[in-house]
């Protein structure tokens, strides 16, 4: 997916493929700081937070938990740019030995490129995971019939209360680790509400709306 390194709407943080990711990396723009820092050796937060500063995007000493890492990230004195683009290829090690770590990162980044867009500076912040994590395609189904499989799988989520915000719902059935995680795969425009796809991460989403991501269709309802 192509992302607008000039566009200060569309700082945040995303979840794209590895490939796409390494590609993003070689986009440049003036006064930016870039960085890709391959992750595919890091199992852990602990492990993470070690490599981020060696490549130097963390102060040393930082603490690998979430408060440190948003207090690190919204107060970039010690790294001043006029915007920042971080690259982090390899990132499927992480999310499956330590995904409350892998949520702890997403969160950090997300609340500082919340925090700098106020102040009208870029942060994005990309992570790669491999292509078929993002293959809608029932593989069982091909692997049986050898065709692809229609239509996506059907939910419904009962609503309770006049809305849910949209990255909180993919929590809710399981579709992400975390509201974080649920930001980024909006970020990467893997959600369609409708039928049209949705770049707002916190979209209200209302009693028969249909949002559909990963292969899943969800049909939001008010219970009678």
């Amino acid at each position: 997916m192509p992302i607008d390194l000039h566009d200060l709407d569309a700082s945040g943080v995303y979840l794209l493929t590895d490939a796409d990711v390494r590609a993003l990396a070689e986009q440049g723009a003036d006064g930016m700081h870039q960085a890709c820092v391959d992750l595919s050796h890091c199992g852990s937060l602990a492990a993470t937070v070690s490599t981020l500063i060696a490549a130097g995007l963390l102060p040393a000493h930082t603490a690998p938990e979430h408060d440190a890492l948003a207090a690190a990230w919204c107060d970039l004195a010690w790294l001043p740019a006029q915007a920042y683009a971080w690259c982090f290829p390899g990132a499927a090690a992480l999310q499956a030995n330590d995904p409350g770590g892998f949520d702890a990162l997403l969160d950090a980044l997300d609340q500082a490129a919340a925090a700098w867009a106020q102040a009208h500076i870029g942060l994005f912040a990309a992570f790669g995971l491999p292509a078929e994590t993002f293959e809608h395609t029932d593989a069982a189904t091909i692997a049986e019939t050898g065709e692809v499989a229609a239509e996506a799988s059907e939910e419904v989520f009962p609503l309770r209360g006049e809305f849910i915000e949209l990255n909180q719902l993919l929590k809710l059935v399981g579709l992400c680790e975390s509201g974080a995680a649920g930001k980024a795969l909006v970020a990467a425009g893997e959600v369609t509400v409708d039928g049209q796809v949705e770049h707002r991460k916190t979209a209200k989403i209302r009693d028969g709306q249909t949002v559909e991501a990963r292969g899943v269709s969800i049909r939001v309802y008010t219970p009678s």
